[in-house]
């Protein structure tokens, strides 16, 4: 009885877990992919404008709370975000998915299969952003779990730190170490920078952080309706902090560390290129002094100075 519960556990939450290789095919040719996610961001925030004026048709004034449930359906869905769904299954937005072989090759089954939702965990395509490789499950996590920061840090008044440890429990559990044994700070860093997307949307009066203060909102209010002012730009948010080849991952046992180590091993000796995280230290350097005070919480010990 103990086995099948732990298993239906570990198939529950699976269903959370996606990880990325960014090592296998580090060194493929990949066009930039940022210009044409931009268009698709900016039609679902001009979507959320249409449907939200729309429903708030014979009413006074604009409805902050209206208007990001209007966004959260374009953007936010449990396990997968519609927008790292669109970006798996379009065939326009060039891609590279994991060989068999993978960095987790010697670790337990998994799938490269996005929707292999009764294995362990399964490997999002990696495709380019703002010329830094990042994995299809970076998107939910931008979006999704940087909605969840952003409204414990602002509708829950926990502060910057609260989201913060809500992330860490999260990589800590369903979403990292208990599905798949990896801690992944590149999770952590595309959840923070999801928040600061969402505090930029609009200038909302619950929003607490000064940067929603100081900033040129993508929508605003105008004769009570909702307008779109300014377009949201990956590139803005987008680092190679993303990039776990970069920010390196940490794992639950000493044997899933040595397992994958021995992989990347075996693709240094096939390639004659350096795969060892973080691969470009120089840039772990403009990302610490980039990050600061928090390059503890986003960024992975190798990765910082």
């Amino acid at each position: 009885m103990l086995k099948l519960i732990t298993l239906y556990i570990l198939c529950i939450t699976s269903l959370f877990a996606n990880e990325v290789d960014n090592f296998s095919n580090r060194y493929e040719p990949l066009a930039d992919s940022t210009n044409a996610l931009n268009l698709e961001l900016n039609r679902r925030i001009e979507i959320a404008v249409k449907n939200t004026n729309y429903l708030s048709q014979n009413k006074n004034g604009c409805n902050d709370e209206l208007f990001y449930k209007n966004l959260k359906k374009q953007l936010v869905q449990l396990f997968y975000s519609k927008f790292e769904l669109y970006v798996i299954f379009n065939g326009s937005i060039p891609k590279l998915f994991a060989p068999k072989r993978s960095v987790y090759s010697y670790f337990h089954i998994i799938s490269t299969d996005p929707s292999g939702a009764n294995l362990f965990f399964s490997l999002s395509p990696v495709f380019k952003i703002n010329g830094v490789l990042i994995g299809g499950d970076k998107l939910s996590h931008f979006f999704t779990e940087g909605w969840n920061y952003f409204k414990i840090k602002n509708f829950e008044g926990k502060g910057t730190k609260g989201a913060l440890e809500y992330g860490e429990r999260m990589e800590n559990g369903i979403l990292g170490l208990i599905p798949s044994g990896v801690y992944s700070y590149a999770d952590l860093l595309a959840n923070y920078q999801g928040m600061l997307f969402w505090e930029r949307v609009i200038n909302s009066q619950k929003i607490k952080s000064p940067i929603s203060k100081n900033n040129n909102p993508y929508v605003i209010c105008e004769n009570n309706q909702w307008k779109q002012v300014r377009k949201a730009d990956f590139s803005d948010y987008v680092d190679p902090g993303y990039d776990e080849g970069i920010n390196c991952s940490n794992f639950r046992t000493k044997n899933l560390k040595e397992s994958f180590e021995e992989r990347i091993h075996e693709l240094e000796q096939a390639t004659k290129r350096n795969m060892t995280c973080p691969i470009v230290k120089n840039t772990c350097k403009n990302l610490s002094t980039k990050y600061k005070n928090l390059a503890s919480n986003l960024l992975h010990p190798n990765c910082r100075f």
